[in-house]
């Protein structure tokens, strides 16, 4: 097939410039980006060559002398308008439309003929015998109902409803309900609607509603941290496993998430960088070993477990017992961006298992970062209480103590931003 190549600046201008060079019927093959602009390749078959000169038969002519059916079949076989796949949105708009098909005529012979207006004599007739008049649309339509009467109670008298004003939240109520604290939790405290210290408030409410229980920085008895998919177990191994080696201690890092892709190669690379031991154990049995031995030799243990999201009582014992074997404390990994619905939901589960302690995770990723507090301070008996914080990507230095002071800074960090860029 013989084409030819259009460049410009433009797809517009270089369709215009082949339809101006080959007529309306060139056939545009293909476009391309070039450096100049558009690259359009354009075949030759059926098209006039570039003097211009057309086929007197009304088609045009190919390099054989054959009539082009391709691009002239519409205009042969049909009046239907050709549409160009290439046409800009200016031509496809100036295309004639196709006229509207309706009910074919009917001949004279078969039409009926015209009603002639009746006299009196047959009116009368009608009106006695043609039966039921037909029903039009008139008698369709309903009118409306009437508005149903509302008795208006006067102002001032005995039965009269007194209108009670809605109750006003204070603003440490407000900003708790932003950042995601369940309102249930939230109507359970207390706060004057005067209050003007949002940060002074917020620390009396962390420091008199939230338990907390530190976790040491050399713990005492092996680390097991569980939690669900994605509360970030693997990542607050190594953080604790830094923590513990800055206190000078030498650390033992357990990989028991071996049934997950890329969890036990990810452990594997931070304790490789953090240069202390690391070990995989998939069975009870293996990591009683080697957290025995570990232990004995005056290393500090931590565990990164499966991940378990806590709704099935089986998962829950297996982690029960994988803690018993390596006679770990289980930490519970709480993710900041939960919502505080489902925490409260989880919390139970995880002190039934033995957790007595939560760091709270993620705390960089969302502005949202009262639910899980929310939900720490709803439960029934403070039985798990937060010790730490993470709220940097870093491993070094990537654990904060929780403290009242520091939740409230937290929690006022996004309204500080927005007052200060006023956004």
């Amino acid at each position: 097939m013989d084409t030819l190549t259009f460049h410009g600046p433009s797809l517009n201008e270089a369709i215009a410039d082949v339809r101006a060079r080959l007529g309306q019927d060139a056939v545009i093959l293909s476009w391309t980006r070039s450096e100049t602009g558009v690259a359009l390749t354009v075949s030759t078959r059926g098209t006039p060559n570039t003097r211009g000169k057309p086929n007197p038969a009304g088609g045009h002519a190919g390099s054989d002398g054959e009539f082009d059916a391709w691009n002239n079949v519409a205009r042969r076989k049909s009046t239907a308008p050709r549409h160009d796949v290439f046409a800009g949105d200016a031509a496809a708009v100036s295309l004639p439309l196709p006229e509207p098909r309706g009910p074919k005529p009917q001949s004279p012979a078969l039409q009926s003929p015209a009603p002639q207006p009746a006299g009196p004599q047959e009116r009368k007739t009608q009106g006695r015998m043609s039966g039921p008049r037909k029903v039009t649309a008139a008698d369709l339509i309903r009118p409306a109902p009437p508005a149903p009467a509302t008795a208006s109670v006067p102002r001032g008298k005995p039965d009269a409803a007194p209108e009670t004003a809605p109750a006003q939240k204070s603003p440490v109520q407000g900003l708790l309900l932003r950042a995601g604290m369940d309102p249930r939790v939230l109507d359970t405290l207390q706060f004057s609607p005067s209050e003007t210290g949002m940060r002074r408030a917020l620390i009396d409410l962390f420091s008199d509603r939230l338990p907390f229980n530190p976790l040491d920085a050399l713990p005492r008895t092996p680390v097991a941290l569980v939690g669900g998919p994605g509360s970030g177990k693997t990542v607050t191994a190594a953080k604790l496993a830094a923590r513990a080696m800055a206190a000078g201690a030498t650390v033992t890092l357990i990989g028991c998430d071996t049934g997950r892709s890329g969890g036990i190669g990810q452990l594997q690379a931070l304790a490789a960088r953090l240069g202390c031991t690391f070990e995989t154990a998939g069975q009870a049995a293996q990591v009683r070993e080697i957290a025995e031995t570990a232990w004995a030799q005056g290393n500090a243990v931590i565990l990164d477990t499966p991940a378990t999201a806590g709704l099935l009582h089986r998962d829950i014992a297996l982690l029960a017992r994988l803690c018993e074997a390596a006679r770990a404390e289980p930490v519970l990994c709480l993710p900041a961006d939960m919502r505080s619905d489902d925490a409260s939901d989880l919390l139970p589960v995880w002190a039934t298992a033995g957790a007595r302690r939560a760091i709270v995770t993620r705390l960089d990723l969302t502005s949202r970062r009262a639910g899980v507090l929310g939900a720490l301070i709803g439960q029934q008996g403070a039985a798990i209480g937060l010790s730490q914080v993470s709220d940097t990507p870093f491993v070094a230095g990537g654990l904060a103590l929780a403290t009242p002071n520091r939740l409230a800074a937290a929690l006022l960090e996004h309204v500080d931003q927005t007052a200060s860029t006023g956004r």
